[in-house]
């Protein structure tokens, strides 16, 4: 398994438990005729699913070693934990055009766990071609809310939510197999290891938890443990408990007016220096200009 292979976190609304990603051309320089548009390997535990409103635009994507060329009218799917990667992607359009491109869902596991028990033996195609139109008609109506600027009234979180599960319907009926992962015992059995401290580190990310401690709890040595997370995430452990508490952050700063220092001790930073520490690092900001400016 490549060293370059990383662990991606995915950032959800409080009330959706999906990430909507609307890809479009403003009419702007974005696109200046045809452009590659490369996406490195990497890997989360969200279910994705793709799909291209425009047929001018083509994607050859790496999912669990194999290649996957896009169709037209058709979705490509990302299973949950399978390591993926935009080895090619071209898209053709005349500069001053607007065009809507394509819409990417991440949607968390946990949805699918809830409903299906079974869910680790099972797996999507990664090529779905729906029977009927209505899975493209939700992905449209979708779209709307994926946009940087995108506005919700009251009660979208509801319209939204349920359209995401009538499309995990269609897809459910339709393209759920068996899994037949083209991915070693030994990967599949580590990568089930680092969900599970993930999610462990995911849930408990308010409390104090050291790296020892939670080496310990899982049963290995602390240098093995350290080790391996890297490896497997591409990342170090306290890379990864300090960006799953920014990412808690992050969504405090915006939905509560919760104090600096308030949102810091929530979310488990020993001090708010550690909060401020965190946003410059990896966000280039303070926590204070991040609110301000996406508030604005």
């Amino acid at each position: 398994m490549s060293d370059q292979i990383i662990n991606e976190i995915v950032e959800y609304n409080n009330e959706i438990p999906c990430q909507i990603l609307t890809f479009y051309y403003d009419g702007g320089p974005f696109f200046p005729g045809t452009k590659n548009h490369l996406v490195p390997l990497h890997w989360h535990t969200d279910v994705e699913i793709n799909y291209n409103f425009d047929n001018e635009t083509t994607a050859q994507i790496d999912v669990d070693g194999r290649t996957i060329e896009s169709q037209n009218d058709a979705f490509i799917i990302i299973n949950s934990c399978s390591i993926h990667g935009n080895t090619r992607s071209k898209s053709n359009f005349i500069k001053g055009e607007p065009a809507l491109i394509g819409i990417c869902l991440r949607i968390s596991d946990s949805v699918f766990r809830r409903m299906m028990p079974n869910f680790d033996v099972l797996q999507f195609n990664s090529i779905w071609q729906p029977s009927t139109t209505r899975p493209k008609e939700i992905m449209l109506e979708l779209s709307k809310y994926g946009y940087p600027d995108s506005k919700f009234e009251k009660y979208d979180n509801i319209k939204i939510n349920a359209l995401i599960y009538e499309l995990i319907f269609h897809l459910c009926r339709e393209n759920l197999a068996l899994k037949d992962s083209q991915l070693s015992a030994s990967d599949l059995k580590n990568l089930e290891k680092i969900r599970k401290i993930m999610a462990f580190i995911e849930t408990n990310y308010r409390n104090p938890i050291d790296e020892v401690s939670l080496a310990l709890k899982f049963g290995y040595t602390p240098t093995y443990f350290s080790k391996m997370f890297k490896k497997y995430s591409d990342m170090s452990y306290k890379e990864f408990i300090t960006k799953t508490r920014l990412s808690a952050a992050k969504q405090l700063l915006l939905s509560t007016d919760s104090t600096i220092l308030d949102i810091a001790m929530d979310c488990g930073f020993s001090d708010v220096r550690g909060l401020i520490q965190a946003f410059k690092k990896y966000e280039n900001t303070t926590p204070t200009l991040y609110r301000k400016e996406s508030l604005l």
